[in-house]
């Protein structure tokens, strides 16, 4: 059964988002690039509001914009399950895949990796999604998000085919990876991605008012899972 993620920005957002009904929280800064950080404050109390109820997840930034020792005040913090952070440029980086390594190995082993490939990635040098299954295979990540770096209007299958989707899903199932697929899917586009079954569908732009950077808004988030029940959540 394919499940809905939905990327929020504060507590506030997040009480949308409960109230309408998601099966995972994700946070991130939409004015910050894909993978934008939310301020430790932020989580600390979105944290707080979900408690047990739903997994949540952070977004951390890139992995080259780590300090060299790995080190970063963005820390994964109690209470979240899943966190992410972006390869761009990592392809041109030899020691990506260490240092990936190093930052998961300083984070609660409670909370786990999630391996970023970005279908644009050729125009943001990040690896490929061979390159990130194996290197998320060495370090220990379970679960893999497809999505797009540059946010610029184009969604994920202006990138991929739902051949290559398709594909691409069958190869990281058989690898025992968890799926989420996003990257400025529609209401158009959602059903198409959902028949491919990922795990998870993310959405942000889809379930705003105006733009990604705009409000979580319940009535297009309402829409947004509407667009998935017929092949996710039917009895």
């Amino acid at each position: 059964m394919t499940r809905l993620l939905v990327s929020v920005r504060n507590v506030a957002e997040a009480r949308t988002a409960l109230e309408v009904g998601v099966d995972l929280l994700d946070l991130k800064e939409p004015n910050d690039g894909a993978l934008g950080a939310v301020a430790p404050s932020i989580v600390t109390e979105v944290v707080t509001l979900v408690g047990d109820r739903i997994p949540v997840s952070v977004a951390l930034g890139e992995l080259l914009d780590l300090t060299r020792d790995g080190a970063t005040p963005l820390a994964v913090s109690r209470g979240i399950t899943f966190y992410k952070l972006g390869l761009a440029g990592c392809a041109s980086q030899p020691n990506w895949v260490a240092r990936w390594q190093s930052f998961i190995q300083s984070q609660p082993q409670t909370s786990n990796p999630v391996a970023v490939i970005y279908a644009d990635g050729e125009a943001t040098n990040a690896p490929s999604a061979d390159e990130v299954l194996a290197a998320a295979e060495f370090v220990g990540s379970r679960t893999v998000l497809v999505d797009t770096a540059i946010k610029d209007g184009r969604g994920l299958l202006e990138h991929w085919s739902l051949e290559t989707l398709q594909h691409f899903l069958s190869d990281a199932r058989r690898r025992g990876f968890t799926t989420v697929v996003g990257g400025g899917l529609t209401l158009d586009t959602i059903p198409r991605v959902a028949a491919c079954r990922p795990d998870y569908i993310a959405v942000r732009g889809a379930a705003c008012s105006g733009p990604r950077t705009g409000t979580l808004c319940a009535a297009r988030l309402s829409a947004v899972k509407e667009r998935l029940s017929p092949l996710t959540f039917a009895t």
